[in-house]
């Protein structure tokens, strides 16, 4: 598997082939267990000089003629009976949603065509079709809300319950308000496994209206002395807007402010080694630290401080959390692909 994820070689019955080169492919098995995946039948044509330029999805149903097939020639809607090859325009979410709504099989899916990356991505696995493409493993949308009730994570289901009543608005695709003033805030008392390496991403509108002297736009809960907190974005016992974990001590990035009255897509990353902020698709913040943060398995709060009272007041929109440190490229693709969302 490839820095972030986001290639990976073929396999059959779900283990991956040994033998297979990384340059840039997602393979998609759509009969495991009975495909023939050897190095010779199965790279045969497929140039590394794709690497750079596109996603390339490699597929075998009935007909297993994919040998010396030259990629080239294959781009495009190929036959559903014989589909090989398949290259992307663009690397990015794009480019995968223009392969995923290419395969024959998505058509039983019935979103086609799929218009959402991780939607896409999560159909296939949960279909028996093999892919890794980088998704949350942490998703809240306001667009989904419900209209009554907790806010709930479309990914695994977790509830978070929204205290003190924060207001829905269908504005911008849908937000909910926080008042900071009135105490309002989201949390569930379900954690995530630990994560060494990972991504928090939220949309945001920032008004200035914090309460207390460390609010936070989203972190675990801190239940006692001796606890960690596995990520962390907002005021971390820093003099403005950071992205760190605590093991002991703090480790975050360097500081940022925002300006009142604004949406931002704001992305905290750690991979074991460089922790880095991104605002609005732009690498803010950064710092340093070797080791594995880990989790205090007390659940997660949204515009609220990980233990005392203090909040965190504006728009929050989304909230997605990965288990690997996304780069630059899946940065810039979600802030394309969702930005027009809120005027930006």
């Amino acid at each position: 598997m490839s820095v972030g994820g986001k290639y990976v070689t073929a396999f059959t019955g779900g283990v991956i082939k040994s033998g297979f080169k990384n340059i840039g492919k997602i393979a998609i098995d759509t009969n495991p267990g009975a495909g023939d995946y050897t190095t010779a039948n199965f790279v045969g044509g497929v140039l590394e000089t794709y690497d750079s330029t596109g996603y390339i999805i490699i597929t075998n149903t009935t007909d297993a003629g994919i040998v010396g097939r030259p990629t080239g020639n294959n781009t495009g809607t190929a036959p559903g009976s014989t589909p090989t090859f398949w290259v992307s325009p663009t690397k990015d979410d794009a480019g995968f949603l223009y392969l995923v709504n290419r395969l024959p099989f998505t058509q039983d899916s019935g979103e086609i065509p799929f218009t959402d990356a991780t939607w896409a991505a999560n159909w296939l696995r949960t279909a028996g079709f093999w892919s890794t493409y980088l998704t949350p493993i942490l998703s809240l949308d306001a667009a989904n809300y419900s209209g009554s009730g907790n806010w709930i994570d479309s990914v695994s289901g977790n509830e978070f319950t929204l205290y003190n009543s924060p207001a829905w608005s269908s504005g911008n695709g849908g937000y909910f308000t926080f008042n900071a003033a009135s105490s309002q805030y989201a949390e569930t008392t379900t954690s995530l496994p630990d994560l060494n390496n990972w991504t928090i991403s939220v949309w945001h509108y920032y008004t200035g209206t914090n309460v207390g002297s460390n609010p936070t736009i989203l972190t675990e809960i801190f239940p006692g002395l001796t606890s960690n907190i596995n990520y962390s974005l907002g005021i971390n016992y820093t003099s403005s807007l950071t992205s760190g974990f605590f093991n002991g001590g703090w480790q975050v990035t360097t500081d940022y402010t925002l300006t009142q009255n604004n949406w931002y897509y704001i992305v905290g990353t750690y991979d074991g080694t460089t922790l880095k902020m991104y605002v609005n698709n732009t690498l803010v913040a950064s710092g340093n630290y070797t080791g594995s943060p880990i989790s205090s398995g007390s659940g997660i709060r949204l515009m609220r401080r990980w233990d005392l009272p203090d909040y965190w007041g504006g728009r929050l929109a989304t909230v997605d959390i990965y288990d690997q440190a996304i780069d630059s490229t899946k940065v810039t693709s979600i802030w394309n692909s969702t930005k027009s969302r809120f005027g930006l």
